[in-house]
């Protein structure tokens, strides 16, 4: 009994970091697709006011 708590609990906590890693990943991507943005802003602002 106890090792099939110990297993369930065990495949939670993997499914749980899966998710978190998923989720950390996937604001990696939504920061990296901002600053690119801005940095395409901030060239767009720079060359346009020259």
């Amino acid at each position: 009994m106890n090792q099939v708590y110990a297993d369930s609990f065990q495949s939670l906590h993997f499914t749980l970091c899966c998710h978190w890693f998923q989720c950390l990943i996937h604001a990696g991507n939504l920061v990296l697709l901002f600053f690119s943005r801005m940095q395409f802003v901030m060239l767009l602002l720079l060359y346009g006011g020259c």
